[in-house]
């Protein structure tokens, strides 16, 4: 028998399930209890009803059962208060409530309810989710209308239907045709099809239809007209005998010989012309032929020699680099370590370009003590005289990375040729890519953490200078650098930058670093560490120092890179760029291209707008620019410059009193000065 109740595991509370509220015929707890006797004994409503169909008795205590059942509206109650799980709960759904709300949420509510298929004639059953929506876009039962002669049928006999459909549309049964039409158009198809096999009646040969009339062209038993006039029409490979019978054609045939044997003299006289002309091109190919060679073996006999040269310089004893002791090679040798003559060497063919990088490689891998200042001092002079990539596919970033930790690196000579040797190959971006790979990073942050090597100033500027060449339009390496926590060191420099005003006028340190700060500001985790370092602020009072146009174009590329994080007070500094005798913005365009980005950006934030509009000599002298001559021929030459500036006027602008003062300070300039500061 079905249990008719609700089981035990349907309760919420298990504990408050009392033993009088369990069905003595289901053994569940009761689902609208009745009383079947008269000792108060109840049972499920439909468990009752169907054990008094066939027991007179009670099913509890064994005495005679009602005459009429009747609800127990105390144990109803009693039992709808209690909370129960939704009956779908293995199968998804964590509802709960009363008893007496279930069955309005397991009928209508419950998002995984057995559901059947709404369409008439399907028995599918499944619970309400995604398979009943596949079900029904496929059910066999769903009426659907033919699109081909839009009767209206069931999805199921769509495939019986097609077969007879008068309007499916069939291939054409000819080879070679393809075309598809409706089945009821296919006999007027068939009949006019180009494709469709028919027998010429003259020569009983096979083709298609479409190709009759040009068959007729050249058929052989086609019938033609005598082209003499006597009105015969004969098959076309008969027509030839059937001329001879005509004097025209005898006439026209002696000509015709006469004509070839004309043309078969006149055809051997070129022939014989062009004998004597290819006997000619022969010769002066074989004369050339022998003076490249000639040309070709005295060329590889100065490159063999200058390739044992080059050998004689370049020596890989004992690890070392050992100049040659013979004294034919020594001007060779010196040579080689005089800048203004090394092309000549290096520079006899690419071979012995790439031997000598190879060869340095080697050297190096031996033997990885930078001390060694006259390899470093090669492949500083490699790198800047021929390709310098030649030297990174040779391998040279690898010895040159343990270099960074060899114990001789902390002299400062030592160290500032190897960083000058790292910056010059990282100008390259294979080579680039190359260092980042050997892993260059960590070892470069290393020795910015080195106070002794810090205070030589050579040293740490081409330290700097190999920083900024790899982070350089590499995103990979300043991730490396970001991961071994170099903004920590580059900020203390900064401040130290800051601290010690002496090292400003000094141009090539303080460019180099703030070029290094600079390329370091594309990547965002850098960039946040410096944020908390508050680097913003300090880099605004570096900025109002005087420094180099190369530093004030590094610091603005940075201050790009970190809007909106600016504060108010680096809009002075923007004023103040402007107000010198000879502002530096007009006679650098990498200068003016980053200066005037800023100031767009700065302008597009209605606080920075304000305060830079009521600066003092901010909007006249910035108007004003297009007077100086350089800066009209700036303007006109370099499109991106133009674009910045006119924006920055625009966004200006938009503030009333801004747009007066714009308007004020243009009004004194002719009218070809004020086309080239549109406001709209």
């Amino acid at each position: 028998m079905a249990k008719q109740g609700f089981p035990d595991e349907r309760f919420v509370h298990r504990d408050e399930l009392f033993e009088d509220l369990s069905c003595p015929i289901c053994l569940c707890v009761m689902r609208d209890p009745i009383l079947v006797c008269q000792h108060s004994h109840k049972a499920c409503d439909a468990c009752g009803r169907l054990w008094t169909t066939d027991h007179p008795t009670c099913p509890a205590c064994g005495s005679a059962v009602l005459p009429k059942l009747v609800p127990d509206v105390f144990a109803r109650a009693v039992i709808n208060r209690l909370q129960v799980f939704c009956v779908n709960k293995q199968f998804g759904c964590d509802w709960q409530g009363k008893v007496e709300d279930s069955q309005l949420h397991e009928e209508r509510q419950c998002p995984r309810r057995i559901v059947g298929c709404s369409h008439p004639g399907c028995g599918f059953q499944c619970r309400l989710n995604d398979e009943l929506i596949a079900h029904s876009d496929g059910c066999p039962h769903r009426p659907i209308i033919c699109r081909h002669c839009l009767l209206t049928l069931l999805l199921g006999a769509l495939a019986a239907h097609n077969e007879g459909c008068t309007r499916f549309p069939v291939t054409c049964p000819y080879r070679g045709c393809g075309a598809t039409v409706p089945r009821n158009e296919m006999p007027q198809h068939e009949a006019a099809c180009s494709h469709k096999p028919i027998t010429c009646r003259h020569c009983r040969l096979d083709q298609t239809q479409g190709e009759l009339e040009a068959h007729n062209e050249k058929c052989p038993r086609f019938p033609v007209v005598c082209p003499f006039g006597c009105g015969a029409s004969v098959p076309r490979n008969e027509m030839p005998q059937h001329q001879t019978t005509h004097p025209e054609v005898v006439s026209a045939r002696l000509k015709a010989a006469a004509a070839e044997a004309e043309a078969k003299k006149q055809k051997k006289k070129e022939a014989r012309l062009k004998a004597q002309t290819r006997l000619k091109a022969e010769k002066e190919e074989a004369r050339q032929k022998a003076t490249k060679a000639k040309v070709e073996a005295r060329r590889a006999a100065e490159i063999e020699a200058s390739r044992r040269e080059v050998d004689a310089i370049v020596d890989l004893r004992t690890g070392g680099l050992v100049l040659s002791d013979d004294p034919s090679t020594r001007s060779h040798q010196q040579l080689l370590f005089e800048p203004t003559h090394f092309e000549e060497v290096v520079m006899i063919d690419g071979k012995i370009c790439n031997e000598a990088a190879v060869a340095l490689v080697q050297l190096l891998e031996n033997n990885c003590d930078p001390s060694h200042l006259r390899a470093l001092t090669l492949v500083h002079d490699l790198a800047i005289t021929v390709t310098s990539n030649v030297m990174g596919r040779a391998g040279i970033a690898r010895p040159l990375t343990r270099m960074l930790t060899h114990p001789s690196i902390r002299s400062p000579r030592a160290a500032e040729s190897l960083f000058r040797a790292i910056a010059d190959l990282a100008c390259d971006d294979v080579n680039r890519t190359f260092f980042g790979e050997a892993g260059v990073a960590p070892s470069l942050v290393e020795m910015l953490r080195d106070s002794n090597l810090l205070s030589r100033i050579p040293a740490t500027t081409e330290l700097f200078r190999a920083i900024a060449n790899l982070s350089m339009n590499n995103p990979a390496n300043r991730a490396a650098f970001g991961e071994a926590r170099i903004a920590e060191p580059i900020a203390d420099q900064l401040v130290r930058l800051y601290e010690a005003p002496d090292r400003v006028t000094v141009p090539a340190y303080s460019e180099q670093l703030l070029k290094a700060f600079a390329a370091l500001t594309f990547d965002p985790r850098i960039r946040e560490v410096f944020a908390q370092r508050n680097i913003v602020a300090t880099v605004g009072a570096i900025l109002e120092r005087e420094c180099s146009p190369v530093a004030q174009e590094e610091l603005l590329r940075a201050l790009n890179n970190f809007f909106p994080i600016v504060p108010p007070e680096i809009c002075g500094l923007l004023s103040g760029l402007l107000v010198t005798p000879r502002s530096p913005i007009v006679a650098n365009p990498s200068l003016a291209t980053q200066y005037f980005a800023f100031v767009s950006r700065c302008v597009s934030d209605d606080g920075l707008r304000e305060t830079l509009g009521q600066q003092r000599n901010f909007i006249t002298p910035l108007v004003q620019l297009v007077s100086e001559p350089a800066f009209r021929d700036l303007l006109l030459q370099d499109p991106e410059i133009h674009r910045w500036y006119c924006a920055a006027l625009r966004s200006l602008a938009e503030n009333p009193n801004n747009r007066a003062k714009i308007l004020e300070a243009r009004a004194p300039l002719p009218d070809k000065f004020q086309k080239l500061l549109p406001l709209e």
